[in-house]
This record gives C-alpha cells, structure tokens and sequence, in this order.
C-alpha cells in the first residue's frame, strides 16, 4: 500500500499512520477492499451491563436496609401479640435482597 498524500510505500498494510507524512491509513485501508466506497457503519447502542448490574445489586441492597428498618417494628409487634410471627416480614425481606444482590453479582452481565 501506498501514502495517498506522499506516495511513501508502507511496509505493513497494518501500519496506521505514514513514517513519513504522519496521514491517517486507517481509512485509506478501509477504502481499498471496497474499491474505493465509503461504507457508513450504523452507530451500534452501547449497552449498559455494568449500569443493569449496579442497579439489581442496589435493589438486594435497598431490601436488605428496608428490612433493617421494619425489625423494630416487627419486635414491638412480637411483644405486643406475644409471638414470633412479625419477624417472619423482616427476615423474608431481608432474604428476598440478598438473594436479589448475591444473583446480581454470580449471573449478572459482565463489562469484558
């Protein structure tokens, strides 16, 4: 392959710029197997693991807090019915997060 600018032969159709000029071969790499046609690539989305993986670990994290907060609750219920079945709530909540962000972090979409 050839600068296009300096007409310098390269050495290596892997160079990206030319030793002698500095032009970008890139696109001129491009070009040569499409016989000289710009192919215009369509802009793929860029997803979002990470973001999808943050967001389900803090959902495990927000239950376990909530659950936090209605232990008090559930122990002023406990005493007052004389039973240990308001705790259940809690600790089904508390379960329920850390299933929730344990899942997130074995199974959830990984930024490679």
């Amino acid at each position: 392959m050839f600068c296009p600018r300096c007409s310098q032969q390269q050495t290596s159709d892997e160079v990206r710029f030319c030793p002698r000029c500095g032009f970008q071969l890139n696109f001129v790499a491009e070009l040569i197997p499409n016989n000289g046609v710009v192919v215009t690539r369509e802009a793929e989305p860029q997803k979002k693991p990470a973001r999808l993986r943050r967001k389900g670990v803090r959902l495990g994290a927000k239950l376990i807090v909530l659950s936090a907060f209605l232990l008090p609750l559930a122990v002023a219920l406990s005493v007052n019915f004389d039973s240990p079945i308001p705790f259940w709530v809690p600790f089904i909540i508390f379960l329920l997060g850390l299933a929730q962000a344990v899942y997130t972090l074995l199974f959830g979409k990984h930024d490679l």
